[in-house]
């Protein structure tokens, strides 16, 4: 679906892994990062104003 939809769309297809070879050449998945996101900031914002 997303070699579709990258092939329809070239600004998706630049953003988002859209073939075989984008997806192999990640290192990280996004949600990962996301993920370290939404640690870090509960840990500033919410456990030490505790």
């Amino acid at each position: 679906m997303a070699e579709q939809i990258g092939g329809q769309d070239k600004l998706w297809g630049r953003v988002y892994p859209a073939t075989e070879a984008d997806w192999a050449a990640m290192t990280y998945y996004p949600y990962d990062l996301y993920d370290k996101k939404i640690a870090d900031f509960w840990n500033r914002e919410v456990l030490r104003k505790s």
